[in-house]
């Protein structure tokens, strides 16, 4: 089974601009200029080529190089990390790796869903089986982690489907499951452990971001009902703000200090008031705690993680619209449905 990988022509970026990781940044911008606003089979590529197996993940880009992961096998037995150059498309390398961890391959459980990080050394991709592999940019495999063994089985009703995210020394894994769960720091050259914070078990498929305030920097997690802030450095829980609700998929958003948090609706226990107050901002102070800013009036979040851009924050729900609100008092702007081109 193939899937196809396809880039927009103004994605063949120069050396200077690179694209790290799941939503970049953590903060789903660019600085890219000329972006195009369609595309479709014929218009507005550079090339396509087909790829092994299946891959939610996005692809990463780095020095005129795109990476991405994908699984392969009924069971997601095989791990697929692939080169690519960026100017046409062809293959640099391709590593296969065994899942430690298997899982029926369907569309209800993760397939391949955490985006890689990119940094000048090399790509670091983690798989929904709990592995993690440093990969350098000639392909040279520099280490691997295997996470179900050292902390146990995953179990996750969907699986694995969060995205590291990245300091310059360390790859930052969450590992939110029913089962002993943590978030770890991983040394980018020995892929030993820098740090390791103990979580309480949940159901979770969002990502961790790192955000920097001053000279600090902190690593913020939006899952299970809290958003809970960690010392970059040593790991050290430094704050958490309890009482959200359906904050179990969309990933949080920081716009400089800047947080915004996106939230869906619990079903298993639907409150409309407590959903939309859960769709909120707030401020990274410079000792890690959050100020609160705004809570929503009336949204429930989808699946998709808010974006802040030009003064506004945007979400989308489950109905198809998009929402617009005031990214510095949460008044909505508007609120529209999207076309579905589908």
């Amino acid at each position: 089974m193939f899937a196809l990988m396809t880039m927009a022509a103004a994605l063949a970026v120069p050396p200077a601009d690179a694209w790290t990781g799941f939503r970049n940044d953590g903060s789903s911008r660019s600085a890219a200029q000329s972006l195009p606003l369609t595309w479709s089979p014929t218009e507005n590529l550079a090339w396509r080529v087909p790829l092994p197996g299946y891959g939610q993940s996005s692809p990463v880009v780095w020095n005129g190089r795109a990476y991405l992961t994908a699984i392969e096998g009924p069971e997601k037995e095989t791990q697929h990390v692939v080169g690519l150059s960026t100017v046409k498309g062809e293959p640099l390398w391709h590593k296969t790796f065994p899942a430690t961890q298997k899982g029926k391959n369907n569309p209800m459980m993760s397939r391949a869903a955490g985006t890689p990080v990119v940094d000048p050394a090399a790509v670091y991709a983690l798989f929904g089986s709990g592995d993690l592999f440093a990969i350098a940019h000639d392909g040279t495999l520099l280490w691997e982690r295997r996470f179900a063994k050292d902390f146990g089985e995953l179990k996750n009703n969907h699986g694995l489907g969060s995205s590291p995210a990245q300091t310059d020394d360390a790859v930052i894994v969450l590992l939110d499951h029913q089962g002993p769960s943590h978030l770890v720091a991983v040394d980018k050259r020995t892929g030993k452990n820098l740090w390791k914070a103990e979580r309480k078990p949940r159901s979770s498929w969002t990502s961790p971001i790192v955000v920097a305030v001053g000279e600090r920097r902190f690593v913020v997690v939006s899952s299970g009902g809290t958003v809970t802030v960690y010392d970059a450095t040593d790991g050290k829980q430094v704050f958490e703000k309890d009482g959200l609700v359906g904050n179990a998929i969309p990933s949080p958003t920081a716009n400089g200090p800047l947080l915004v948090i996106g939230a869906g609706e619990n079903r298993m226990k639907p409150d409309a008031e407590a959903t939309a107050r859960s769709n909120c901002s707030f401020r990274l102070k410079p000792d890690g705690s959050l100020e609160p800013v705004w809570s929503a009036k009336r949204l429930a979040c989808g699946t998709a993680s808010p974006v802040v851009a030009g003064g506004h924050a945007y979400f989308t729900d489950k109905n198809g619209f998009a929402i617009c609100l005031d990214a510095a008092t949460g008044a909505e702007r508007y609120r529209e449905r999207l076309d579905n081109q589908q």
